[in-house]
């Protein structure tokens, strides 16, 4: 079995109905970020009717965590047109002593 099966495999069991597509050059099951984290994605009209996102904190999330959030931002604010997940970059916030990353999407 290949080491992208099984995280593959979860992400369908985690999300019934998936709009995001996995494009992190990581296997799902590696922490991406270590310690507590908040993710964000601001909304842009121009992309269609939403809100902007802000996840609660999170300690130590996966790669297959991180993919579940991108999949809930994406459909928060309404940003259909952008749903390759590539990556996470860090904003230079913190809340509650938890840095904030915002997700990298591409289209």
């Amino acid at each position: 079995m290949n080491a992208w099966d099984k995280p593959h495999e979860e992400l369908e069991k985690r999300l019934a109905k998936r709009t995001v597509f996995y494009s992190v050059d990581a296997p799902m099951d590696e922490v991406a970020v270590e310690g507590k984290v908040v993710f964000i994605m601001p909304h842009d009209e121009f992309w269609g009717e939403g809100l902007d996102y802000r996840s609660e904190i999170k300690t130590n999330p996966t790669w297959l965590d991180v993919a579940v959030l991108a999949d809930a931002a994406i459909r928060c604010t309404g940003d259909y047109h952008h749903s390759f997940f590539e990556g996470i970059r860090p904003v230079g916030e913190s809340i509650l002593g938890a840095p904030m990353y915002e997700f990298v999407m591409g289209s």
